[in-house]
């Protein structure tokens, strides 16, 4: 990481303001930069205290389909991988293996690791913005418990808090509430739950059926990111029509800016760019369990059994 001192400052004030303008300016900063991880959680935050940050996420989002590509994850486990989430700099993923042992799986070489065993089958992982701590929720024995996990020490505490209080800050890419009690809506990275907006009259249709498709799992991390989808995802565009993402894709994940767009199916990920109506596919080594963009939209992970598949786009 190249912060320099003016970048660092701008940071500083931030955390110790908890001023979504502050915030906003070190994000903007940062992307100039060229440091997408730190202007993705710079963001995040803005975002979680009430900022509009679209601007800077259109900026921030890749301007083309190019991308590097890595698996992650296969060698540190025998086991199958069943759940996923980002870390809030873009750069860490947190993963787990054969149901109970959490991963740290860094997005550059040589960066994973296991992390910890947990006693009881993981159903979902989150974060905590603002905090040091991955937010864990277990089936164990018959009902759901919230567990945290401080990253610094690795101990693990009762009681995650999953929604915003006073002083907190909520939780993010934690799927807490079912798909079933989606509501035909979308559940964002900050818990807001965002139905998707009406279409004004002689509007394009799109692919709005996505929202009340009960089998499909959907990670829309920004109200905008749906508000876009809402208006831009026609099937030329996604290059997929209501009756193929019905009988194949598993996951949809919509970039925080909604410019684009990752259809999953058994054996292929279609990349879509909504904006200059252009697709890409790409193959997977399996079936595909979820996909979400990362904090910065610079990057995309698709988690199957057999490891993480993580996207970094370059243009």
């Amino acid at each position: 990481m190249s912060i320099d001192a003016a970048q660092r400052q701008l940071l500083r004030d931030a955390e110790h303001a908890h001023d979504p303008a502050l915030w906003l300016r070190a994000a903007g900063a940062l992307a100039r930069a060229h440091e997408h991880d730190e202007a993705g959680r710079a963001l995040l935050l803005a975002r979680a205290l009430g900022a509009e940050t679209g601007p800077l996420d259109d900026a921030l989002a890749p301007s083309s389909l190019e991308h590097e590509r890595r698996g992650v994850g296969s060698l540190l486990t025998a086991g199958p991988l069943s759940h996923f989430a980002w870390g809030p700099r873009s750069d860490t993923l947190y993963a787990v293996a054969e149901g109970w042992t959490i991963l740290a799986l860094g997005v550059a070489p040589g960066q994973s690791r296991r992390l910890k065993e947990v006693k009881g089958a993981v159903t979902s992982l989150g974060w905590a913005l603002g905090a040091e701590r991955l937010l864990i929720m277990t089936g164990w024995p018959d009902e759901e418990r919230a567990l945290e996990l401080d990253l610094e020490t690795l101990r693990i505490s009762e009681g995650a808090v999953l929604e915003s209080g006073p002083h907190e800050l909520p939780a993010f890419a934690m799927p807490s509430v079912c798909i079933a009690d989606r509501a035909s809506s979308a559940l964002t990275w900050t818990g807001e739950l965002v139905p998707p907006p009406s279409a004004p009259e002689g509007a394009r249709k799109t692919l709005r059926m996505v929202f009340s498709e009960e089998s499909l799992r959907l990670s829309f991390p920004t109200r905008r990111s749906v508000e876009r989808f809402c208006e831009l995802a026609t099937i030329g565009a996604a290059g997929l029509a209501p009756h193929e993402i019905r009988a194949s894709v598993k996951c949809l994940a919509v970039s925080p800016s909604g410019r684009h767009a990752a259809f999953a199916r058994a054996g292929s990920l279609l990349l879509t760019d909504l904006v200059a109506e252009e697709q890409r596919s790409v193959p997977l080594d399996g079936e595909p369990l979820d996909a979400r963009w990362s904090p910065s939209g610079r990057r995309l992970a698709v988690l199957t059994a057999l490891r993480v598949h993580v996207f970094t786009f370059t243009g």
